[in-house]
This record gives C-alpha cells, structure tokens and sequence, in this order.
C-alpha cells in the first residue's frame, strides 16, 4: 500500500466520528469502528451491503436515512443535522454530516463518486443542555417568586 493509503486507513481506524461511505450503486464500502460502535452494527454485517437492505428495515431511523438520501438528491449541498437513531431499545441523538463525494478527472470535470456520512453520538450533550434549560428556567422562577432584584454592589457601597 502507499503511505498515504496507510495514513488515511489509520485515520479512519482510529478516529472518534463514525464514517460511512456509499457508492454510487448505494453499497456501503466504508464503515469505520467508530461508526460500528455508535451505531451497535458489526462492520462485516454491513460492508459490501446496499445501504436500504441495512438500514430502510429500520424502525425508528427515518431522520437519519432521510438525510443521507438528501446527500444524494442534493449533491451540491452538505448537510448537518442532529437526528435520532435507534439502536436497539435505545434511540441515541447524533450529530450527522452527509454530503456527496467528487473527484475531479482529467478533463477539469467533477466525477460523483458516492455518499459520505460522518457522524458522533451527542446523546449526553444534549441531555445536558436540557437540564441546563430546565435549571435556568426553574431559577427565574425561584428569582420571579422571591422578588429577587440583583443590585450593584457599587450602589450597596455607597461609591
């Protein structure tokens, strides 16, 4: 293998995101670990598979498959959402980026190669902004109800 070729497998082998990508023919041929881990999919279940037989049966998924089906009506656009995914009993929050891949070829046009979805799971985040709103919402309550009006310390001071 080139070195390049060798770099870029490690990178995929060893980054955090999940990284799908799909040929033109909606094959999976790229599915990292990370993307196996986040997703509760074995990589060998799933390699050399039409994206629609592993995913379309599905309950619980549309989001996620609607976006990467937008990828591929809307090539020129890349999109980001944060979307549900189920994963067994358990739906998950991801934060998802799909967009078309090109690659140039010889005549100065663009040749469209496949689909790439690159992805993390943000479950925890999100559940903590929602307790963050929750709190913030149930302190100007609490301040609301007690008369609570903050004075500048300056005032207090007389300066």
């Amino acid at each position: 293998m080139e070195k390049e070729t060798l770099i870029s497998k490690s990178i995929l082998e060893n980054m955090a995101d999940g990284v799908m990508t799909i040929d033109l023919k909606g094959n999976i041929i790229t599915f990292n670990p990370a993307a196996a881990q986040i997703l509760g999919k074995r990589s060998e279940d799933v390699l050399g598979r039409s994206f629609g037989e592993v995913f379309f049966g599905e309950e619980g998924n549309d989001e996620f498959n609607q976006a990467v089906l937008d990828a591929i009506y809307e090539s020129s656009i890349t999109h980001n959402r944060i979307v549900d995914f189920r994963r067994g009993d358990k739906t998950i929050n991801l934060s998802l980026t799909t967009s078309f891949l090109q690659s140039p070829s010889e005549g100065g046009d663009v040749n469209k190669v496949g689909v790439i979805a690159v992805f993390s799971d943000i479950t925890e985040i999100q559940k903590l902004r929602v307790e963050e709103a929750r709190l913030t919402e149930e302190v100007k309550r609490k301040q609301g109800t007690a008369g609570f009006i903050p004075q500048d310390t300056r005032q207090q001071q007389g300066t």
